[in-house]
């Protein structure tokens, strides 16, 4: 999983003053003037630059940024498609065939792919991104940069072996019967063969070659990037300012005809104004401006739903500032779910653009996972007080008390946002209906994600840490969220029923048994409320009239869209 303000802060767009003068330095079209000029296709991002551009990122690194720019020049070995099925487009394989047991796989790749050099991809290129990929999932020792989805899909303490069977057979082998779905979805889809011939350095020290890899990660203009198989080539860059990429005339696939320019601009507002001039071709619009909308005239809005899910972190650690381990119980959690007026959030803060969620598989993007008959936790502030009262608990000067515990505690959540404060400030006054005061406490997005830790669980008691993107763990079972000590269970959750079910969906069966597995977990998780959800939020795009092709080669499932399917009108 990637972190949803992660995602935000890397990939919200935003335009400068001087773009029209950075433009016509780098051949995007006259100053002043616009990619519409036919040279170039500009997007514009903000909150953070690409910085590892080997595609199977680093933990820190682990970005949608990093990934988008990943996806432009590399083919992952199996894709996933706007539904969530598993994909054959736009992907190295072309067949994949599960033995009964789900612990073997035999992934047939596409026999006619060739890198940018013109030298076929081939099945020892699969092995060798598996062998990076593995070494730097280790933990003894330590490699020299850790895999950021490291614990996902199985890696790599499920995998037994890669091996290539001739030029374009992999035959993957694992030591646990597992669930086809599962592993394809969350194991299979991680692999992004790079060429060896290339990369290969030292072949029988893997050791060296992170650090070979860790040496380049960040220097997109190294020769070993110019080997590439996706659909562009990357072209230059100048001082993390803009990263220029140009069409691979060797990409089998829909091939791309113009340029793409990805430029760092410094503001929503200034992005705003750019859009306005028609200095960029692709940005987006934050919703404290989509009122404005109307003064975009040459723009079209795309509201685009990605993979995830937004929610509330709750510290269910006994050390918990005020609430004292309350946060840990489920009915209090669902008390407190019923505190949360999705529905009027939506209308009043979100312009009746999201959607309401009860549980960690989204009704939008439509997805095979989605269930709409999950038992929804939903908004009744009255039954949420007289739960909390059913149990022991009593209104003590406003606030709901039951001995050392009280439900007084502060709520964390990024600066920066006007719209991200009138959700927090709506959401502390609908909880005051059930007796809960809250203490709302803006700070910096990166220093709320260090203190929503169980590391120092005694210095906060809940936080806004916006919520999820999914990728690589499509197939969305929650291990990496709420098995104990899983990478992304910052709120300490814990439940033997909750572990069993999650363990359920790994193991393999008959569709109907995988499925039933699934909706099992599903249902459990919406009751008990690991985390405390809140209303989805969609991406809002815009994109040039003269821009076609923008939201058909959008993929919600992957979050990355693909420019090569995008044309330019005069």
């Amino acid at each position: 999983m990637k972190s949803r303000l992660a995602r935000t802060m890397a990939t919200r767009a935003a335009a400068v003053a001087g773009a029209a003068a950075l433009l016509a330095g780098c051949g995007a079209g006259p100053a002043g003037g616009s990619a519409s000029a036919h040279k170039a296709v500009v997007v514009a991002i903000t909150g953070g630059t690409p910085n590892f551009w080997f595609p199977m990122n680093s933990a820190p690194d682990f970005t949608e940024l990093n990934g988008q720019m990943n996806h432009m020049m590399y083919l992952p070995l199996v894709n996933v498609s706007h539904t969530n099925a598993i994909s054959f487009r736009q992907a190295v394989a072309d067949k994949i065939v599960a033995n009964a047991q789900g612990t073997v796989y035999k992934v047939y790749l596409k026999p006619n792919l060739q890198w940018s050099n013109g030298t076929p991809v081939t099945a020892q290129d699969v092995v060798f991104s598996w062998n990076v990929m593995d070494a730097a999932s280790q933990t003894h020792p330590a490699p020299a940069w850790t895999y950021g989805a490291a614990g996902m899909g199985g890696v790599p303490t499920r995998w037994t072996s890669v091996v290539a069977k001739g030029s374009h057979e992999v035959v993957v082998t694992l030591n646990t019967p597992t669930n086809p779905q599962w592993f394809e979805h969350n194991g299979l889809t991680q692999i992004f063969p790079m060429p060896a011939s290339v990369w290969n350095r030292d072949p029988h020290n893997m050791a060296q070659e992170l650090k070979f890899i860790l040496s380049v990660a960040s220097k997109p203009t190294n020769p070993v990037y110019k080997v590439v198989d996706g659909p562009y080539k990357f072209a230059s860059t100048s001082n993390n300012v803009y990263w220029d990429f140009v069409p691979n005339p060797n990409y089998d696939g829909h091939k791309a005809t113009k340029k793409v320019i990805f430029e760092y601009f410094a503001s929503a507002p200034a992005e705003f104004a750019a859009l306005k001039r028609g200095q960029i071709q692709v940005g987006t619009l934050p919703f404290s401006l989509y009122n404005s909308r109307s003064q975009l005239a040459s723009d079209r809005l795309h509201v685009i739903y990605p993979y995830g899910f937004n929610y509330i972190t709750p510290n269910e650690s006994a050390s918990a500032p005020g609430v004292k381990g309350a946060l840990g119980l489920t009915y209090v959690r669902q008390a407190l779910e019923m505190g949360i007026n999705q529905k009027a959030m939506i209308q009043s803060i979100y312009h009746g653009l999201a959607t309401p969620e009860y549980d960690q598989v989204p009704p939008q993007p439509p997805t095979l996972f989605a269930d709409p008959n999950v038992p929804a936790v939903k908004y009744n502030p009255t039954a949420g007080k007289q739960l909390l009262l059913s149990h022991g608990w009593s209104l003590t000067n406003g606030v709901m008390t039951k001995g050392a515990m009280k439900l007084q505690f502060t709520l964390e959540y990024p600066s920066g946002s006007v719209t991200g404060q009138n959700a927090m400030e709506y959401l502390a006054s609908t909880w005051k209906k059930e007796g809960v005061k809250v203490t709302l406490r803006a700070l910096s997005g990166g220093t709320v994600f260090a203190d929503a830790t169980q590391s120092s669980p005694s210095t906060w008691s809940m936080a806004n840490t916006i919520g999820w993107i999914y990728g690589p763990d499509f197939y969305p079972t929650g291990g990496e969220f709420y098995l104990p000590g899983a990478g992304a269970n910052n709120e300490g959750y814990s439940s033997k029923t909750m572990t069993h079910l999650i363990h359920q969906t790994y193991v393999s069966g008959t569709p109907a048994q995988i499925k039933a597995h699934f909706d099992a977990f599903l249902s459990y998780e919406a009751q008990h409320l690991p985390v405390l959800y809140v209303p989805f939020t969609p991406e809002l795009f815009e994109t040039s009239k003269s821009l076609s092709g923008f939201t058909g080669s959008f993929n919600p499932i992957t979050g990355f869209y693909y420019p090569n399917s995008w044309s330019i009108s005069s």
